[in-house]
């Protein structure tokens, strides 16, 4: 992902391309073997001394001449100015605190001066130093107000759109970092729309090679595609961006099986030289290499260009990089039938993600590591959500933060203005004006607080009729339900006593009468055995039938009640061998209606056969907790489960009876599934 770093230079934007997630740089690749990753990483997290900073006598000549204009400069912009370009110097070469420090000048002024734009650029930088730092909600924070700081500059709209656009990229690309892909899908589009407006096409490429990225962390690479092509439509300036997008364009296609596709971009990324060393664009670049010839088969050269890519993350000191060029060799390896390197590599990517905390990773390498640590991976998850949640809570926190520092600036505003009202004008001229204004507001105020009120009651009374009208025609629906469930049931019942008094008992006379002509008559060997087949083929009759007759009405549901015909039901189910129904019965057991029974026994009824039929489970559970004022029915599976988003499309009638039978019993209907992960369906009413 690609976030800007300032406002204030148009491509700070691509430090970040180069730095979003380093800790550090000019590392020597040969101290570092991959098992010390981790624990190298964590010790160039701390803040180096002073005599470490790479301060060489050109960056010290500029540097002494920096610091010179700073203390000579005329005007607050030319010393506003200056500082930034100290701020910016500090933080090339990782002092992040005389970058601060430089920074927090800047906001004096701006508080000084009341000038938001030089507001918006110590923000904006301090937003930047928290990202670079790692404290990302500390960081959304600062783009926050920056955002609110720009748009109350004294700028043309084209250069507040620029800067919003800025932080609108810089907002998204925390958010990713943080795993909130929705509020990072959101701001990332909403950069867009301001990189149109200001025909940004450099900031269009960076938003829609991100949208990629969000898109690659859900796995839904026919979008991740779609996005990342986009990314490469546009002119870009003259960086190394078009090689990183262009490299990750030829990744995307090897996902989706386009290899000649793939092979096109590479082509074209070839032409570029590989003139700035140890950046994303050599990496991003040798990684699509490596990942194209694994795809053809050729393991030698695709070792080759991922070891290489591998040094360059080491040498980048990026975990984010070291972890996916970890995973790419460990997958190299286990196509080569290599385990114990393939567990190696997979292991630093695992431990190198889990300590930066890059979750959507950390499951993937769980994943890749062996099925055994298929429990770790769900624990996994779960922790993932409780920390994505746990984040939101940061970030609203963070937002109040934001919302504070926003009145701040309001209130200082309404400061000045009220002191310049003051110095023009004379003490008697301002008590008539504000008694003038008080009264002009009272009237308005007044005059407006009664049409809302005319206008409430209107919407309350059409609001009314609306919930009126929906109130009857839902009475309506409840009566013909009503009408059509009884209906069946009756009819069913009535087939069910006709089948097993009429039909049963002419089947049984049937038999009792060939039974005593058999004893009655003399017949030949073979035709006896015809004869005893016959009667065998009209008992399987009269057990179908009454099998049939049980179903369509069952007896102990009328005589025994809703427990007891789900316990014969599924005790039947077990016998049949096709799956093993486990029937629980939770609480005080007690009769419901008898039209409630029926009906519960229906859905419960057509969900097992749902199972049956499709799920391919082994086994089932089906559950019944009696509460003093509700009832729980829960039925679930070990099949291999669906998409959710499956129910929306059925055709058949199976499912649209259990949610209109539920719709009747005013009860809530829940349905829990996942392919590979079984279905849970779950249903409360209140009693």
């Amino acid at each position: 992902m690609i976030s800007y770093l300032s406002s204030v230079k148009l491509f700070r934007l691509y430090i970040l391309l180069v730095a979003a997630l380093a800790v550090t740089s000019g590392l020597e690749a040969q101290s570092h073997q991959p098992d010390t990753i981790v624990a190298y990483l964590l010790k160039t997290k701390e803040k180096p001394e002073k005599s470490d900073l790479n301060i060489d006598n050109e960056r010290k000549i500029k540097l002494d001449s920096l610091l010179i204009k700073a203390k000579t400069a005329e005007g607050d912009s030319m010393r506003v100015m200056t500082l930034d370009a100290l701020s910016v110097f500090y933080s090339e070469i990782d002092d992040l605190d005389n970058s601060k420090k430089f920074s927090d000048s800047i906001l004096l002024i701006s508080k000084r001066t009341k000038n938001n734009y030089f507001l918006y650029l110590a923000i904006s930088y301090m937003g930047v130093i928290d990202y670079v730092k790692g404290n990302y909600r500390e960081a959304l924070s600062n783009y926050q107000s920056a955002m609110e700081a720009i748009s109350l500059a004294n700028i043309d709209d084209t250069k507040k759109n620029t800067y919003q656009s800025y932080m609108l990229t810089s907002m998204g690309a925390t958010y990713q970092l943080l795993n909130d892909l929705e509020n990072g899908l959101i701001y990332y589009l909403q950069a867009i729309e301001k990189c149109r407006l200001v025909g940004d096409t450099t900031g269009l490429a960076i938003d829609y090679y991100n949208l990629g990225y969000i898109y690659s962390d859900m796995n839904q690479w026919e979008k991740c595609y779609t996005y990342t092509k986009e990314a490469t439509t546009f002119k870009r300036v003259n960086i190394p961006m078009d090689l990183v997008i262009l490299s990750r364009m030829a990744s995307v296609c090897l996902q989706l099986n386009k290899v000649d596709e793939a092979l096109n971009y590479l082509r074209v990324a070839e032409k570029y030289p590989l003139k700035y060393p140890n950046n994303l664009s050599n990496l991003n670049y040798h990684n699509a290499m490596g990942q194209y010839f694994r795809y053809m088969g050729n393991m030698s050269k695709a070792y080759k260009f991922l070891m290489l890519a591998y040094k360059e993350a080491t040498l980048y000191g990026d975990p984010y990089w070291i972890g996916v060029q970890a995973r790419e060799l460990g997958i190299l390896y286990l196509k080569s039938k290599n385990f114990s390197f393939a567990e190696h590599f997979f292991f630093i990517a695992h431990d190198v993600t889990k300590e930066f905390g890059y979750h959507p990773q950390v499951l993937q390498s769980l994943s890749d590591l062996s099925e055994l640590a298929r429990d770790q991976q769900l624990a996994y998850g779960d922790s993932l959500v409780r920390k994505q949640n746990h984040n939101r809570i940061l970030y609203y926190n963070a937002k109040f933060e934001s919302d504070k520092k926003q009145n701040e600036i309001t209130q200082l505003q309404k400061d000045s203005e009220i002191k310049n009202l003051t110095i023009k004008q004379s003490r008697l001229w301002l008590y008539l004006t504000i008694t003038t204004i008080v009264t002009l507001t009272i009237v308005g105020l007044l005059t407006y607080r009664n049409l809302k009120h005319k206008q409430n009651i209107v919407l309350q009374k059409e609001e009314l009729q609306h919930q009126q009208i929906s109130a009857l025609e839902k009475d309506k629906q409840l009566i013909l339900a009503d009408a059509i469930l009884k209906g069946q049931e009756q009819e069913r019942g009535r087939l069910a006593k006709d089948l097993h008094d009429g039909l049963g008992g002419l089947l049984s006379g049937v038999k009792i009468s060939l039974s005593n002509m058999k004893s009655n008559m003399v017949m030949t060997s073979d035709n006896v055995l015809v004869f005893e087949r016959s009667l065998d083929m009209l008992d399987n009759s009269i057990q179908e039938l009454r099998r049939v007759s049980h179903n369509m009405m069952p007896e102990a549901l009328v005589k025994f009640g809703l427990i007891a015909a789900l316990r014969d039901f599924c005790e039947s189910i077990n016998s049949m061998k096709a799956l093993l129904v486990t029937f629980q019965s939770i609480g005080e057991e007690r009769r419901l209606d008898s039209s409630q029974e029926i009906i519960l026994y229906r859905i419960i009824q057509e969900l097992l056969n749902n199972t049956l039929k499709h799920s391919g489970a082994k086994n089932s559970l089906v559950q019944i907790s009696f509460e003093p004022d509700s009832l729980s029915l829960t039925v679930e599976d070990d099949g291999k489960g669906f998409e959710i988003v499956a129910l929306e499309n059925i055709t058949g009638s199976g499912w649209p009876n259990i949610k209109s039978r539920v719709e009747y019993l005013k009860g809530k209907l829940d349905v829990s599934t996942r392919p590979g992960e079984g279905t849970s369906v779950h249903i409360r009413l209140l009693l």
